[in-house]
């Protein structure tokens, strides 16, 4: 059993959100997401849609309940997207999907609860680079006519957002283009908040990697908040939103604080 499928199951003792799962954003059956909403939470909460990780070929949005749960448990719409992968697609169509993503919640997310102008964007590993790239790179969201103002933060956790594709993955980006375009080494202006979380102890992804990224968003004109934890590695980092986990390590505080002080109206 995978450690996230083991987190995911403590989240089945006292559940107090609702799942509506399976809901098609695009065109394509792997284009799905679900929805977590708390039981009695009210309506127009912040929403969270979250990209998980797997090297952009690999994992899927059913191994992570346990974060649409957590989200829930912070007063939030928490959105858990699938997305197309390596070999059916290659970058850049990861973004272009996750757009529809996020224009399909701005549309129907007033049905399940939640606020289309205070939508956060969040991800783990190759789902932090799509988000940041939704976040980021303005292009994306502009294609499928979402305003730049109804997003209100990103959340990265563990994110690869510069780096030079391994053997395995160089298939998946154009390594051939000097332009690196799958990197944020450079970020237009921007307004927009960004949270980076990152385990000191990732073999996958460098915590520098994450202390670059703060930086970048700085010079680009928003506050970036900045958390390096010492004894979290790379799948650690995302299962400390799971129980029991979260009640003792501090992501999901750290993240629950984030959303509201960037909720206010």
């Amino acid at each position: 059993m995978q450690l996230s499928q083991l987190m995911a199951g403590f989240n089945l003792f006292g559940r107090n959100h609702r799942v509506a799962r399976d809901l098609s954003y695009g065109p394509d059956p792997a284009m799905l997401l679900d929805i977590y909403r708390p039981r009695s939470g009210g309506t127009r909460l912040p929403v969270v849609i979250f990209w998980h990780g797997g090297s952009w070929k690999g994992g899927t949005k059913n191994r992570y309940a346990f974060m649409g749960a957590a989200l829930a448990m912070m007063g939030c719409v928490a959105v858990i997207v699938e997305y197309r992968k390596y070999p059916a697609v290659r970058y850049p169509v990861f973004a272009q999907d996750g757009a529809l993503a996020v224009a399909w919640v701005r549309e129907e997310i007033v049905k399940y609860g939640g606020d289309p102008r205070r939508l956060f964007l969040m991800g783990h590993s190759a789902g932090t680079h799509t988000a940041a790239m939704l976040a980021y790179r303005p292009e994306y969201l502009r294609d499928v006519k979402v305003p730049a103002d109804s997003l209100r933060g990103f959340i990265g956790l563990s994110g690869p957002y510069d780096f030079f594709p391994r053997p395995d993955l160089r298939p998946i980006f154009p390594i051939d283009d000097p332009a690196r375009p799958w990197c944020l080494q450079e970020v237009e202006s921007t307004t927009l908040p960004a949270l980076l979380l990152h385990g000191r102890l990732d073999y996958i992804v460098s915590f520098q990697i994450s202390q670059r990224f703060a930086a970048t968003v700085r010079k680009a004109g928003a506050a970036a908040e900045l958390h390096v934890f010492w004894f979290l590695e790379h799948f650690t980092m995302v299962t400390a939103y799971a129980l029991p986990m979260r009640l003792v390590l501090r992501p999901w505080r750290i993240t629950k604080a984030f959303i509201a002080s960037q909720s206010q109206n």
